[in-house]
């Protein structure tokens, strides 16, 4: 993931900083507010992210939304998680009910503290999350990938 964003920040933002105003060290600040713009709207992405490798299974992934998020619909974030799904990635998808799009990494970290104790130092195992809705379908494919694993 580094390459493709050091590849994108060398070859698309201005040398000469531009980014007026914004915070140090950002993108907006390297001048790609421009470039960033170009690529999120113009549906195609960069060739570095179309032969992106499936997901390791061996490596879990732990995929939280709040349940009270209006920000990304249910729907469309199904549509990544059948992706993952279908390219044989382990993953649990997980549902804080009372968690909007904003709250759901602070009132979730302790579940993932306990977890990465459990995991790395031999911890106690923290209490299973509450699953997504398994009725829940894709109801938003996403451009240019649909959530079949072979499509690009």
């Amino acid at each position: 993931m580094f390459a493709i964003v050091s590849s994108f920040v060398l070859t698309a933002c201005s040398s000469d900083g531009g980014g007026g105003g914004a915070a140090p060290g950002s993108l907006l600040a390297l001048g790609c507010d421009d470039a960033l713009d170009s690529v999120y709207r113009s549906q195609t992405p960069p060739p570095d992210w179309v032969d992106r490798p499936p997901p390791d299974p061996t490596i879990p992934i732990f995929y939280w939304t709040g349940g009270m998020d209006d920000f990304i619909p249910p729907g469309f974030q199904k549509c990544g998680l059948d992706r993952l799904e279908g390219q044989g990635a382990n993953v649990t998808a997980c549902v804080e009910r009372d968690s909007d799009h904003s709250g759901i990494v602070s009132r979730t970290a302790g579940w993932v503290r306990q977890h990465l104790e459990e995991v790395l130092l031999g911890g106690d195992a923290p209490e299973p999350c509450e699953a997504l809705d398994p009725a829940l379908e894709c109801s938003i494919p996403i451009v240019p990938n649909s959530s079949d694993p072979a499509d690009p």
